[in-house]
C-alpha cells in the first residue's frame, strides 16, 4: 500500500463511530507486499485478507497465501474475500480483457468514479468460485475448511497446520 492510501486508512479508522475514542491509535500500519509481509514466522492468530487478492494474478495470490501460511501460528484461521465475476459492480462497469490484449478468460477491467468525476480502470482477476478454489484448494500448509458465495462475494476460510 502506498503512503497516502495508509494516511488516508488512518483517517478514516480514526473517525469511525464503532471504535471507542483513541482506538485508532493502537492500529500499527505496515506498508508492504502482501507477497512479502516483514514480520516473523507463526505471529499471528489470524489473517483477514478483504478485496486484495482479487487484484493479483493467480499464481500471485497462490504466494501471497503461502505467505499469510507462514505469518499464521498453528491453528490460526485465514479468512479471505474476493469478487465473484458476477458481481454487480463488474456487470454494470466491467470489461473483460480479450486474450489479445492479455486477458485468460477472467481478468478484467473495472472502471471507478473518483471524486473528481473521473474514471479510473482497476485490474481484477474474477475466475468463477470453482475455478478459484481449484487454484487455492492445496496451498501448502493451510486447509481449506469452506468456500462459499456470499452476494458479490467468494468467501474463502482455511486453518493453518
Amino acid at each position: 500500500a502506498s503512503q497516502g492510501m495508509l494516511d488516508a486508512a488512518m483517517r478514516r479508522l480514526s473517525a469511525s463511530p464503532a471504535l471507542p475514542a483513541g482506538a485508532a491509535a493502537a492500529v500499527s500500519w505496515l506498508p508492504g507486499d502482501v507477497r512479502q509481509v516483514p514480520l516473523p514466522d507463526a505471529c499471528c492468530d489470524a489473517v483477514l485478507s478483504a478485496a486484495v487478492l482479487h487484484h493479483l494474478p493467480g499464481s500471485e495470490s497462490r504466494a501471497a497465501l503461502m505467505e499469510f501460511a507462514r505469518l499464521l501460528a498453528p491453528g490460526g484461521r485465514l479468512l479471505a474475500s474476493c469478487w465473484d465475476p458476477r458481481a454487480k459492480a463488474v456487470s454494470k462497469r466491467g470489461r473483460l480483457i480479450s486474450e489479445e490484449d492479455g486477458g485468460d478468460g477472467c481478468s478484467y477491467w473495472v472502471a471507478w468514479r473518483c471524486a473528481d468525476g473521473s474514471d479510473v480502470d482497476r485490474w481484477y482477476h474474477l475466475p468463477d468460485l470453482g475455478a478459484r478454489r481449484r487454484l487455492w484448494l492445496d496451498v501448502p500448509g493451510l486447509t481449506l475448511l469452506r468456500s462459499e458465495l456470499d452476494v458479490d462475494n467468494q468467501v474463502f476460510e482455511w486453518k493453518r497446520l
